[in-house]
């Protein structure tokens, strides 16, 4: 998914400021960056945040996958509850 979507203006114009400078936290932005979005005017912060992140590979949640081990991991945690629970019998 990091080769196709990027965080443009029409989605960061959504969120607010403080969420932004979270954002480009975790996207392990600079600081100074993080702290300028903060204290800009909402239009600024949004085309500051955009040029921040391009090329960060930064995804929402929603848009992550989880890695091979969790999803694994996942399956054999369904599996597990699928064997703790009988199926139900149609009635004849």
């Amino acid at each position: 998914m990091r080769s196709w979507w990027s965080p443009e203006q029409e989605f960061l114009s959504r969120l607010s400021k403080s969420t932004i400078a979270a954002i480009l936290r975790e996207a392990e932005c600079s600081e100074d960056a993080a702290k300028a979005i903060e204290r800009s005017p909402k239009a600024e912060a949004v085309a500051q945040a955009e040029r921040e992140l391009d090329g960060k590979g930064w995804l929402p949640s929603p848009l992550l996958t989880p890695s091979a081990g969790q999803a694994e991991a996942a399956d054999r945690e369904h599996d597990d509850v699928g064997d703790e629970t009988p199926m139900p019998m149609a009635a004849e």
